[in-house]
């Protein structure tokens, strides 16, 4: 038996990730959140934006602006 994941434990895993470097990482198990039916909110995009930002990676971060739009998640002033 075990805690069972819930968003935070993915966005906590997912801020690790960033804060590595490891982008490619952080977005296996942005795809495993959405995947198990979970939805991505403004803090999971913001973080994910953010280690792009951190590591230099502004193509990725471009994609992750047009998702964003595409689910309609409103844009934060940290966005």
């Amino acid at each position: 038996a075990g805690c069972k994941p819930n968003a935070i434990t993915y966005s906590v895993l997912i801020r690790g990730h960033c804060v590595r470097g490891d982008l490619t990482a952080a977005l296996d198990i942005f795809q495993q959140l959405v995947g198990l039916g979970f939805t991505a909110d403004c803090i999971i995009f913001n973080t994910l934006l953010d280690g792009c930002v951190q590591h230099a990676n502004w193509e990725l971060a471009e994609t992750l602006l047009e998702e964003m739009k595409k689910q309609k998640i409103v844009q934060s002033n940290f966005t």
